[in-house]
This record gives structure tokens, sequence and C-alpha cells, in this order.
């Protein structure tokens, strides 16, 4: 280190007015959260007892980039932003709360503001672009243009905090309770870090990733805007990030959230090989990318942010400039929901922005996709090995010599799959749509929406994306009776056929008018269909019958099904392999881990744990539940000594440790939907994990509990 300083009271040094504080604009946004406000106020209100000595309040890391006017000395600020601009909330919230003039002007001018420099430099800690809109408004005391950024939102938490205490301790004097909360913000203290921006050892990049290891995880999107702009100079960073980064932000979308899906699809695109699904993973893999094609700081800006256009487009941030194009890239990100084929599509859009690719021959290409997933779908194929399928299209793409033939080329690949991820033939799909539960499909409207825009040929078409007011109708009632009639099966039919009907395709249609038909006995309802229903699959092969029997509704799906393959295509002379046979194997558990077999690959249909049998439908997280019921219960296993143990952490958060058992669910759960459940023991156990991660978590206990018995899967193939 350059220098260091220990023991700094951070109000002292916010009161040199020889110093200007800067966020990067590589650094994340402002992110601070309710809790941690609350921990700090906390902080400062012990600090207000005259017996308290001071609080470490942590570590700024900087470097001085230059000296400006009047040998203002300015700091670029590598660690600690977070922590140094929630203090200068705390500061315009005493200034903005009290009534005394003097009082308001000393904190402006001894703490949030730089008297001795231009106005264009006042502002003594500047934020980065996205926050510093609304930091500037506070500190000039202007009404906030978004009230729902962080950096106001948590300014009003801090006013609340400081009312709630005034209100509670002084209601009679106000300004006295502002002043003693002064005085516990002068009792923070830091240590002061700072860096040699030019030794070697002292990388500011090297040094923010270490410090960045620990605490509130960065995100991909902090950690490759860090990594593309931090070493560059003040002018260049601006320029760079105004031109391409917020782009690149805007083209993404929910930035923390989505940028590891845009990277690592962009990632295998480029280099044709599968990232795993791990935040540090993807950014140590872009970094190598990054390295290994030689790339400059502004290529790779660029590159980004051309494939990020392309990423806007799939996910509907930006529109394709052909409807047809768009319409594809909504069923595939919207009503498919399949972000695993991204690679692809962004390989597609890129050759057709370079004229490579036709807006037809994209198009024909995302139908085989709409096709394939909704094939896979409706046969409720597994998804295990879809990233490597995918990568493989994404390299005949980009290998082909004649792009006439891509169609030909693609249709053939996926042909030749295996059949844990094959192309699902007419046949075992007609095998299927007769008799499964239509009903549970998740694209059961996206399928019937389909096939009616296929039996209109295009006239008053339903529109996928706004079909609010079309529901689906079971054609007999879901509740219909055995005695009830009504031109429907009854009596010993009823008894044969009902529970095997109700929910397959051929029972169901799309009506606008489902509110309305009810129970009604079937002639009434045909009459309803006929005269009140806009929708022509509502009444074709429904309405023409004079009861709704078994013989109808056999002759109607015979009718649809042509319709559902011309929506869903997969041209016969590729239609050549052979339907899957599925093999019943047992494997122990640790046999399978320790083996080259990808769990993905197969079903789980039971296990045999200490002398007991399961039978499952594939659910993972039942057995890992029904192990752990299952161990609690045996002599001589201290189940609970799992509890809040380091050795099986999750994760840290904001300073909270979580682990993955607990006696309280507070140490476990972190706000996700459905991440933990209880065991019979009262036990806390988290379950988000996948079905690999389970089998693992399944062994690494058993060991750890020095466990003897065996756990034996029974899998199909």
């Amino acid at each position: 280190m350059k220098n260091v300083f220990k023991d700094v009271s951070v109000l002292s040094l916010l009161a040199q007015n020889d110093k200007t504080f800067y966020v990067p604009v590589y650094q994340r946004n402002y992110s601070w959260q309710k809790e941690q406000i609350s921990i700090l106020f906390d902080d400062v209100l012990s600090q207000t007892d005259p017996q308290k000595r001071g609080h470490f309040f942590g570590s700024l890391y900087y470097f001085v980039e230059s000296s400006g006017v009047f040998g203002n000395q300015n700091l670029v600020l590598i660690d600690g932003q977070q922590r140094l601009t929630t203090i200068m909330l705390f500061l315009i919230a005493l200034r903005d709360l009290s009534n005394d003039e003097a009082f308001k002007g000393n904190v402006s001018k001894k703490y949030l503001l730089n008297d001795n420099i231009s106005s264009q430099n006042k502002i003594k800690l500047k934020q980065a672009a996205l926050d510093n809109i609304e930091y500037e408004n506070l500190i000039r005391g202007e009404d906030a243009r978004n009230a729902n950024h962080k950096i106001f939102s948590n300014y009003k938490i801090i006013k609340q905090h400081i009312s709630r205490y005034i209100n509670k301790k002084c209601p009679d004097n106000p300004q006295a309770g502002l002043e003693k909360i002064l005085e516990g913000l002068n009792k923070l203290y830091l240590v002061l870090m700072e860096l040699d921006n030019e030794s070697p050892a002292e990388n500011p990049q090297i040094v923010f990733e270490s410090i960045n290891s620990i605490g509130l995880e960065l995100t991909v999107n902090d950690l490759i805007r860090n990594y593309l702009l931090m070493g560059l100079d003040k002018h260049t960073q601006e320029d760079l990030y105004q031109r391409y980064w917020v782009s690149i932000e805007k083209n993404i979308g929910d930035v923390d959230k989505d940028t590891p899906l845009f990277v690592r699809q962009f990632l295998h695109m480029k280099q044709m090989q599968c990232t795993r699904q791990d935040n540090k993973e993807i950014y140590r893999a872009y970094k190598k990318y990054f390295e290994g094609q030689k790339l400059k700081n502004q290529e790779a800006l660029i590159e980004l942010h051309k494939y990020s256009q392309y990423y806007a487009q799939i996910v509907g941030i930006s529109a394709h400039n052909n409807k047809t194009v768009d319409d594809s890239l909504y069923e595939i990100s919207n009503i498919l929901k399949r972000p695993v084929s991204y690679c692809f599509i962004l390989k597609l859009l890129s050759l057709n922005s370079g004229g490579v690719l036709t807006d037809e021959a994209v198009n024909n290409l995302l139908v085989i996709v709409i096709s394939y997933l909704t094939r896979r779908t409706i046969l409720g194929c597994r998804s295990g090995s879809m990233d490597e399928l995918f990568i493989g299209l994404t390299q005949l793409v980009t290998e082909a010599e004649d792009c006439n033939d891509i169609v030909r080329d693609i249709y053939e690949y996926l042909s030749k799959r295996g059949s844990v991820s094959r192309f699902p033939m007419d046949s075992e799909l007609k095998e299927e749509l007769k008799k499964c539960n239509f009903y549970s499909l998740t694209l059961k409207h996206y399928i019937l929406e389909k096939i009616s825009n296929e039996i209109t040929g295009g006239n008053a078409p339903i529109n996928l994306r706004e079909h609010s007011d079309v529901q689906y109708e079971h054609i007999m009632p879901q509740s219909l009776t055995r005695e009830q009639g009504g031109g429907y099966i009854s009596g010993d039919i009823w008894d044969l056929q009902f529970n095997a009907r109700i929910n397959t395709l051929s029972n169901a249609t799309l009506t606008d008018i489902n509110q309305e038909l009810g129970n009604l006995p079937f002639v009434e309802k045909k009459k309803k269909l006929e005269n009140e229903s806009n929708l022509l699959i509502s009444r074709k092969w429904i309405t023409d019958n004079e009861a709704w029997t078994i013989e109808a509704m056999d002759a109607r799906f015979e009718k649809l099904f042509p319709y559902l393959i011309r929506a869903f295509p997969y041209p016969q002379e590729y239609q050549t392999h052979t339907l899957p046979s599925h093999q019943n194997i047992e494997y122990r558990l640790d046999e399978f881990l320790s083996s080259e077999l990808d769990i993905a690959d197969y079903r789980l249909t039971g296990m045999i744990f200490a002398g007991e049998e399961f039978v499952y439908n594939n659910n993972a997280t039942k057995m890992y539940i029904d192990f752990l019921n299952t161990l609690s219960q045996m002599r001589g296993v201290n189940i609970k000594s799992l509890c809040d143990n380091p050795e099986f952490t999750r994760s840290t958060r904001e300073g909270k440790v979580f682990y993955s058992f607990s006696e309280n669910r507070e140490s476990v759960y972190r706000g996700e939907t459905a991440s933990a459940k209880e065991l019979d023991n009262g036990m806390v156990v988290a379950i988000n994990y996948t079905k690999l991660g389970l089998l693992k978590k399944m062994q690494e206990i058993l060991e750890y509990l020095n466990c003897e018995e065996e756990v034996l899967l029974r899998l199909q193939g």
C-alpha cells in the first residue's frame, strides 16, 4: 500500500475540503438494503453514549487519480463507496430534517460540498452515472426524478429512522436529537488504504476482485463492467460507459438477473462449448475468452453491445424489423421459455443482420426450434443435454457452406439425436395426445391457439400476445356426474371413459364465452357456441354433433391432429429414427456419482434406503426429504449435527450466513419461493438444488455422519 491511515473518523475525512471522492463507472450501482440501513442506524445510536469511544466502520480503498484545481485531490474509490454513500444520505437527511439554518449550512458546507471548488465539482462525493442524477438532486434539495431509485428510497428510510428516534427520545427538542445522531456518526472510524496505481502488486482490478470475493456478492454485470472499464483513464471510462455499457444494460433488461444468461449464451455461441451455470464460472469463462481472443477493451464492448441488441430482440425488449420473426422470438422466449436456445438464435440474428440469412430463412429455423421444443414438452421429454444440442446447432450454422441447405441440415442433425434429445415423431406425438392429461400441460392454451390459427388459415387469427379473453373450455364438463346425461356420456360408459377422456385434447377447445357455458346440456352449449362464439375452433367438429359421445371425441381428435403437426412441423422424410425403449436399472448412490452417467438422461423411479422402498415420478426433492426423514429416525445418527454447520454453508449474503440445515428457518431461507422444507423432526432444509446437486448432497451427508447404510437408486433410461 502506498499509504495506510488507521482510525480516521468518517466525518473528519469528509470535512477535508481538498478531497473529492469519485465512484467510477465500473462500480456496481448503489445497492444497500433496508436491513443494512437498520444495522448502521443502531451502530450510530450506540455511539451517542458518551462512554462509547468509537465504532469500526470498515476500510476505504482508493487511489489518487490526479490533482484537481486548487490542489484538490481526486480519490477514485475501489471499495467502500456503498458505505460512504450511505453516510452521505444520513447527512442529507439530518440537514433536511433540521430547522436550524446554521446546522443545515454547517452540514452542507463541511461534509457534502467542497466550498473552495468551482460549482461544477462542488459535490464532495461524485456517484457513477446511473446513481448520480438522484444523488445530486438530494444534495441540491430537489425532488426525486425516480422515487423508486435506491438512492432516494434509502434516503427516505433513513429519515424515517431519524424521525422515529426523535419522536421517542426528544420530541420537545428535535434539534438536540439531530445533533446527537451527528455525534454518533462522528464516532464511526475507517481504515484508509491508498493504492499505488503504478504498482503491479496493487493493480486496482485484482484488489477490487479480492475485496469483493467476500461480503455482498458482485453480479456478473458488475464484474464484467469492472473488468472492461477499470484501468482506463477517467475520460475513456466515461466515454466507453456512455457509448456502449449503458445501452448494453438497457438491452439486457434486469441486469442482475439476466446478464449471466446473456453472457453464458454469448459464450456458448462464441466458444462452442458449455459454461457451467454459475456466476463466478461465467465471469471466469468470459475473462478467458477475452484474453484468448486478445481483444481490446473497446472491441469487447462493441462486440457485447452488438449481441445485446440481438438478445433484446429475443426477449422482447426491442422488436425485430420483421413481424413474423418477432412473433416467433416471442413464442420461444415468453411462451416456451427456453433460454437454452438463445446461443443458436444469437447466431441466427447475427447472420441475419450481416445479410447472410434472410428474414424468411431465420423464421424457418425458428419454427424448427419451436416445433422441437413444443413436441418434447407434450411428451414430457427430459431436458438433459440441451446445452450441448443447441451449441451443436450453432456450430452447424456457423460452419455451413451453403445457407440454402441449413434447414435440411438442421432437420437431419436433430433426426439423428439419441433418445434423450430426439425430435419426437408424429406417431409418438399422436399416441401421447390421445391419452395424456392435456389440461395439465403448461402449453395447453398456446397449442390450442396455434391449432386454431392453422384451422382459420391465418384469417382472424388469435393474437398469441393478447389472448386474455380467450379461455380453455372442457366440452364435456369437468363436474359431469354419472347420471347427468344431457347429451354427454353417462351410466356404464361414464364409468369406463369419463376420467380417461375429460382432460384430453379431444375434449378441449378455446372459447371467448367460457363463463356463459358452464355445465349446460350439450344441445344448449352447442347453440351458444354456434351463435355467440367468435372462434372457429370452438365450433368446428363440435356443433355438427347431436351428442358429445366417445365417437364424436375420437373423430374430432383425428380432425385436429393434422392441424397440430402443421403448426409444429417435422417433415416425414426425417422421421426415420426408432422410438426409444426404456430400461429400468438400479445403482448404488456412490457408484452412480462416480460413474460417467448423466442423471439428466434418467427418470428417478424409486429409492431403497434403510430397508424401506420409496416410489417416485422423477421427483428428486421428494426423495431428498424422504432420505433425511429416514435418517432422522435411525438410531445412532445425530442428524441435528448438520444444523448451522459451517461444513454445509450455502452462501453469505450481506454479512449473514445461510446454511443447508437449521432449526431456524431464517438461517436457511433467503426469500426464494419454495426454497426450504421442514422435516418431521422440525429441522428446516434447503431444497433449491438441481437433481444432481441433491444426489451429491445425500452422499455428503452420509459421509459426514459416518452412516453405513447404502442408498440404492432406481432409474429408468
